[in-house]
């Protein structure tokens, strides 16, 4: 009696495996959940779909070796700096129709996987995107890596951050200057590869100092460079900087701004220049200039045609790399 109960229980199972079989083959609906070319209901290996599916198959064959590839997703500014923790979706094709998987990109702006190979694949940047980046509709990979550059512009709100660092994309800002035009960030940089920021106050021994050292480079450069010059003193009027400026000969804008502007570079005295390149982002941040020489460094490196973004922290760095 138990042998014949053990027999019937065995037949039945192998019925309802059968059936199982039979319904995936029969409906074609096999499915593979996670990606390792098996069916999640019978067990059978699945072929690797073609380069126009999102990655579900619905054929099987046991002869033909599932094909898999190492896809791998990059994200860094244009001066090279890696955007961490954005997420990244992939797509089967640009009609978006289905998030295949996300990305998330690590301490190098990077994050790999391994998935059915395609020809369509498409990816969004779906969050991270550091604030004054501009980002694509979507990207695409080119031997299966899709090496993403994002760059970036002036951001339109000009409301002041509570800190701006180096690699940092400022926020747009203007100035009425003391011969009475507007000096406006933005603008200044769709004519301009380099703004100089200097800040600064009329019985400042060591500003009154480099103003010539900047006066006599911005001569050699003022196609290129675009300077602005704020005075954030408030024992300074417009009328007194207006008179400072002819007396001194001063060729380059000059206007009158509150300590905020000052203090939102961190600032820990004056002079201080704030170095923003033809990207509109925060590549320096330096104390007094002392020669003209350093300032000419500071403006060949930034108008450069084979510029290369980077940030500094010092005179010294920008010299020693065209040194080099």
């Amino acid at each position: 009696m138990k042998r014949l109960l053990t027999t019937i229980i065995i037949a039945i199972l192998a019925l309802a495996m059968t059936l199982a079989l039979c319904a995936c083959e029969k409906e074609h609906t096999h499915v593979d959940a996670n990606g390792d070319l098996k069916c999640d209901e019978c067990d059978i290996e699945l072929t690797a779909p073609d380069s126009d599916t999102d990655g579900n198959d619905d054929t099987a064959s046991k002869d033909d070796a599932p094909t898999k590839a190492t896809y791998t997703v990059s994200i860094k500014t244009i001066g090279g700096k890696p955007v961490v923790g954005a997420i990244v979706e992939l797509y089967a094709d640009n009609t978006f129709s289905k998030v295949i998987r996300p990305f998330t990109t690590d301490a190098n702006g990077e994050d790999s996987a391994e998935i059915l190979v395609s020809d369509s694949y498409c990816i969004k940047i779906a969050e991270g995107a550091p604030e004054g980046y501009v980002v694509e509709d979507y990207y695409t990979f080119t031997n299966k890596r899709a090496d993403v550059v994002l760059t970036s512009k002036v951001i339109s709100d000009t409301t002041l951050p509570t800190r701006y660092r180096l690699g940092d994309v400022m926020h747009d800002f203007s100035f009425i200057t003391t011969d009475g035009s507007s000096f406006k960030l933005s603008e200044e940089l769709e004519s301009k590869d380099f703004v100089l920021i200097n800040f600064w106050y009329i019985n400042c021994t060591f500003c009154v100092k480099e103003f010539p050292y900047i006066n006599s480079a911005y001569a050699n450069y003022s196609d290129k460079v675009s300077i602005i010059a704020l005075d954030t003193s408030s024992g300074d009027t417009l009328s007194e900087i207006t008179s400072f400026k002819a007396q001194k000969g001063l060729t380059f804008d000059v206007a009158k701004a509150d300590t905020s502007y000052f203090n939102v570079f961190n600032g820990t005295g004056y002079p201080t220049s704030v170095l923003v390149d033809r990207y509109g982002v925060v590549c320096g941040i330096f104390g007094t200039l002392d020669s003209q020489e350093e300032v000419e460094a500071i403006f060949s490196y930034f108008t450069a045609e084979n510029y290369v973004q980077r940030t500094f922290t010092s005179v010294e760095q920008i010299i020693e790399l065209q040194q080099q």
